[in-house]
């Protein structure tokens, strides 16, 4: 059964997407409207669901969250023409595990696709990115043990400034964002200091990043201002 479903109310961006994806050994079935997008979920629960945002009757944030609703496996990629802030991206981050702006870097919404439906039997190598926390108005390792997240102690440090530092291995929800595209991840390992991102996408060592962190049960996400330290591939 097709693996992938594209939504768009523009079939030439159904076509492009479905025939680079089909080059790369992906099923793919399109649907050009979300009330068509929502008959075909509940036929079959694709394991990814790429959806754009605006369409012809049915918003993309109403077709994401009832596709959450019929199925909480398929991972959302969401696609727009279209800049969100506040409630709306704030939605996104929660719903879906990446957002893309339109024209689609193919490359990067393939990682995207390979970075969440690849088989447990797969080469599990950490991948990813070890980020410096740079700036943030919270205590994330504070908060951790607050709502007894599982922790545990992690003594092999990535770098000489945090030895001083307990690490804690501890998986948390968290959303990075570079240039037009963010990617819903997961820590590997956190501090006072940094944390290890699990991801396919990362921008070169250096550079800075923006980070969401989810934590179960706090209301908000936190943010913080980080530094791209190392990279694992």
């Amino acid at each position: 059964m097709p693996e992938i479903l594209v939504v768009d109310d523009e079939e030439l961006i159904c076509w492009s997407i479905k025939r680079e994806l089909s080059k790369r050994g992906y099923e793919i079935e399109s649907a050009l409207s979300g009330k068509d997008a929502l008959e075909k979920l509940e036929k079959n629960p694709f394991k990814v669901l790429i959806t754009d945002i605006k369409l012809p009757d049915i918003s993309g944030f109403n077709v994401i969250e009832k596709a959450r609703q019929i199925s909480n496996s398929t991972k959302i990629i969401a696609i727009s023409s279209y800049h969100y802030e506040g409630e709306k991206l704030t939605l996104l981050k929660k719903y879906s595990c990446g957002f893309l702006s339109k024209p689609i870097d193919i490359n990067v919404l393939n990682s995207l696709i390979k970075m969440n439906i690849k088989s447990p039997k797969e080469d599990n190598r950490q991948k990813g990115m070890g980020v410096k926390i740079v700036d943030t108005d919270y205590d994330i390792i504070e908060i951790l043990k607050e709502k007894n997240i599982e922790m545990k102690s992690a003594n092999n440090d990535y770098y000489e400034e945090k030895r001083e530092h307990i690490r804690y291995k501890v998986l948390v929800d968290v959303v990075f964002s570079i240039n037009k595209h963010f990617v819903h991840s997961r820590t590997v390992d956190v501090s006072k200091m940094g944390a290890f991102i699990e991801t396919e996408i990362a921008p070169d060592e250096g550079s800075a990043v923006n980070l969401d962190f989810f934590i179960p049960e706090f209301d908000n996400g936190i943010s913080a201002l980080a530094k791209v330290m190392h990279i694992t591939m």
